[in-house]
Parts: structure tokens; C-alpha cells; sequence
């Protein structure tokens, strides 16, 4: 009798938390289907296979550069205030854009001709292009 309460506990449980889930689930499956969630996928690269197997080592190396560029900037803009907080936001913004830019090319060469030597290209990249200028400017 105690094994078929145990049982019976058991299966209710697994039922309530299974429903639960699948709620969940659905709730996340309505979220990204409104346009809650968005997908972040690198574009499929062209080329020779070794070609992409290179491209996608340093795609990755990219990624990670633009990444360190844009928390050096977030470490500025959290002991910031007012303006220079606002500009300093609108210069991770900006990075962003340059990384959404650079990481949207398909073909392998792009990356070995133009990103195998990384050191400091991404920080060049943001002061270098014209809207950082402009800012700097005001």
C-alpha cells in the first residue's frame, strides 16, 4: 500500500512539473516566435574547406577582441555619469555595429587576409571610423 502511495506521489508530480515545463515551454516558444528572442548565427563562410576551418578559428578570435573592446568600454561607462556616459554608450554601440559588420562576411578569405593579426585592429576600428570622429568633434 505504501509503495503504490509512493507511486501514485510520484506520477502526480512528474505530471504537475511536466505541465509546468511544457507551459514554459510554450511561453518561450511564443516569446521568440514575436520577435523576443533574437538569433545571433554567423553567416555559413565560402570556400575550400581548409580555408573555412582557418576562417572559423579566427572569426572566433574576432569575436573575442570585439568582446574585450566593448567591456573595456562598459567598465568606462559604469563610472560614468550624464553625458560622458551617454557618449561613451553610444561608442559600445558603435563597436557593436562595426562587429555585426565584420562578423556578417561569408567568404573565408575576408578573414585571412583581413584578421589574422588581430592586436589591437578592433579599438583602431572604432576610432578610426568617421561617426566616433564626429563624436570626438562635439
Amino acid at each position: 500500500m505504501l509503495i503504490v502511495q509512493r507511486a501514485c506521489a510520484a506520477i502526480s508530480f512528474m505530471t504537475h512539473h511536466t505541465s509546468a515545463m511544457n507551459e514554459d515551454v510554450r511561453a518561450l516558444d511564443t516569446w521568440e516566435a514575436e520577435g523576443g528572442a533574437v538569433r545571433k548565427s554567423s553567416p555559413v563562410l565560402e570556400g575550400n574547406p581548409g580555408q573555412v576551418e582557418w576562417a572559423e578559428r579566427i572569426r572566433i578570435r574576432v569575436n573575442e577582441e570585439f568582446n574585450r573592446v566593448v567591456r573595456a568600454f562598459q567598465v568606462v561607462a559604469a563610472h560614468q555619469s550624464g553625458s560622458r556616459r551617454t557618449s561613451t554608450e553610444a561608442i559600445i554601440r558603435l563597436a557593436e555595429e562595426l562587429r555585426h559588420e565584420v562578423m556578417s562576411h561569408e567568404h573565408a578569405g575576408y578573414y585571412i587576409r583581413h584578421w589574422q593579426e588581430i592586436h589591437d585592429r578592433v579599438q583602431r576600428m572604432v576610432l578610426n571610423d568617421p561617426r566616433y570622429q564626429l563624436r570626438k568633434a562635439h
